[in-house]
């Protein structure tokens, strides 16, 4: 018999031509590779910085949307041709104007109760609220710190001190002296720069031009001016928020203020679409 008939043999198995051994030293085996679905994974894995850029985007894109319907809102039912008055009220594309609201010079502007003065001492009290307590807790901060004065005066304080008429997305917001003072000078070159700087704060504007400057801001520097900072992005948004009792708050980041904004801008938006 030839001895090299049994190599060619159908009896074989061909798997016995290509053992594992042939292979082990991997001279022949092709180079390894990472697999394709966690490489995909890997690559889609959002980074903390892309994730809050995504959010800050949803969250003007959201405003964007809300202030157009304002404005259509406004152009509905603003203008009435039985008060003649009225037709200054806004301009031809739904913004308001301005000089509408603002009293005849001249007038005096007067209250029956007497102004009671704002001491250095209370102020220093006020930042010291700001500072343990945290923005939106005026009525522990009253209840605390200043019994004299009640939750909405230190609101309206508060506002003074930070230079950004709306609080809303500052709630939680800890800072010392110094941080509150970069906050203040931050508003008030975004208010001076677009015309928004209302009685020495930054108020909001129809196209959204306040919300741009400040989450430009925040993308520049990653946690906006001044220590432990967060901006009040919901432009627009009413002015006058409760106090919140929340225990242990903590000082809101970008990332968190932007999702917060934009679940209740979401919320907003499908609230108007069911009226």
């Amino acid at each position: 018999m030839d001895p090299t008939s049994d190599i060619f043999s159908d009896d074989l198995p061909p798997a016995s031509l290509h053992t594992d051994d042939a292979v082990s030293d991997g001279a022949c085996a092709p180079p390894q590779q990472a697999e394709p679905a966690a490489a995909a994974a890997a690559a889609a894995t959002p980074q903390p910085a892309a994730q809050a850029h995504d959010e800050l985007d949803l969250a003007a894109a959201l405003l964007a949307e809300r202030q157009e319907w304002i404005k259509r809102m406004r152009l509905q039912f603003c203008v009435r041709k039985a008060f003649a008055g009225t037709s200054s009220m806004i301009h031809a594309d739904g913004s308001l104007n301005q000089d509408y609201f603002r009293p005849p010079k001249g007038t005096a502007l007067v209250s029956d109760t007497p102004q009671r003065a704002w001491t250095d001492t209370e102020r220093r009290k006020l930042l010291h609220g700001i500072a343990t307590l945290g923005i939106g807790r005026f009525r522990e901060m009253a209840e605390q710190l200043l019994p004299e004065w009640s939750p909405n005066d230190l609101r309206v304080k508060t506002m003074r001190l930070m230079g950004r008429q709306n609080l809303q997305m500052y709630k939680g917001w800890r800072g010392d002296e110094a941080a509150v003072a970069a906050q203040f000078e931050r508003n008030k070159r975004i208010g001076l720069r677009l015309g928004c700087w209302k009685n020495s704060v930054l108020v909001a504007d129809d196209e959204g031009k306040v919300l741009e400057a400040i989450l430009a801001t925040e993308d520049a520097s990653g946690s906006g001016s001044g220590s432990g900072t967060a901006v009040s992005v919901a432009n627009g948004a009413s002015a006058g928020e409760a106090g919140t009792d929340q225990e242990n708050v903590d000082p809101v980041q970008p990332s968190a203020m932007a999702s917060g904004m934009a679940s209740a801008m979401t919320s907003a938006s499908a609230a108007k679409r069911k009226r």
